[in-house]
């Protein structure tokens, strides 16, 4: 995966350390990933595998209240990255849409609760 194009026209590479370092985040890594399907018994979304979505807030923390019994929710959204949405702003949704039931975690979280917040800040009125 590449990132940004620099002045001189070479793209450069995402620094993923950093990002997670920026946005106070930790990597998923093998071992959680490893427990997620050892705690569920159903594999990671392959969103997860592939490490399209590469770091998490407090996964861990999801994976002790779900192993106890306790009730969770999962709190997403999206702000604006650019001026325009993009289709980078439909990984959050899709992953959550998944985790809602319509596919492939359906039988392991059938009923938490979704909360998506979508910030307009700084997007056009175009949209």
């Amino acid at each position: 995966m590449s990132g940004e194009v620099g002045e001189d026209g070479v793209v450069k590479a995402i620094d993923y350390n950093k990002l997670v370092e920026e946005f106070g985040t930790k990597k998923i890594d093998d071992a959680l990933l490893e427990r997620f399907e050892r705690v569920t018994g159903k594999r990671p979304h392959h969103f997860l595998r592939r490490g399209i979505v590469f770091s998490h807030r407090d996964f861990e923390l999801i994976l002790d209240r779900y192993e106890r019994g306790e009730p969770f929710f999962l709190y997403t959204g999206r702000g604006p990255s650019s001026d325009s949405v993009h289709v980078g702003h439909t990984i959050p949704f899709e992953f959550t849409k998944c985790t809602s039931g319509s596919c492939c975690w359906k039988e392991v979280w059938p009923c938490w609760p979704r909360i998506v917040c979508v910030s307009e800040q700084g997007l056009t009125k175009r949209i």
